[in-house]
């Protein structure tokens, strides 16, 4: 019956429907497992899955400190929470890549990396 087969796509099981691991690659993704997003040594940022939101899509959401201004300027205070939200995607998978892409880029350059591949990212989502 092809009706029923829509089902299987949105995880509605509880952890990325029947599909969650059987694949070629073992059921993990080019980044890693959605589990390994956070590092609990880096207590300055968070990463979590929004969705499916009402069209069926999902996001990356970055929560981190921002950093303190060195000259004492800026707008807000240095030590604030900031939220940075990858594109909304069609799938978990690609919402757990674009997480591993964000974390990366933490790692990289801190807060203003992050920003700037939050910009590829959406660029890249939206064909530009």
């Amino acid at each position: 019956r092809r009706g029923g087969r829509r089902d299987d796509r949105g995880g509605g099981g509880g952890g990325g429907g029947d599909r969650g691991g059987g694949g070629r690659d073992g059921g993990r993704d080019a980044g890693g497992d959605e589990e390994e997003l956070n590092d609990p040594d880096e207590p300055d940022m968070k990463i979590t899955i929004e969705g499916p939101n009402l069209t069926h899509c999902f996001r990356a959401s970055v929560e981190m400190v921002k950093p303190k201004d060195k000259e004492g300027r800026g707008g807000g205070k240095g030590g604030a929470k900031m939220r940075v939200t990858a594109a909304w995607q069609g799938d978990r998978k690609s919402a757990v890549r674009d997480g591993f892409a964000l974390k990366k880029a933490w790692r990289d350059g801190g807060f203003d990396e992050v920003y700037k591949t939050k910009t590829k990212l959406r660029d890249k989502r939206f064909g530009r």
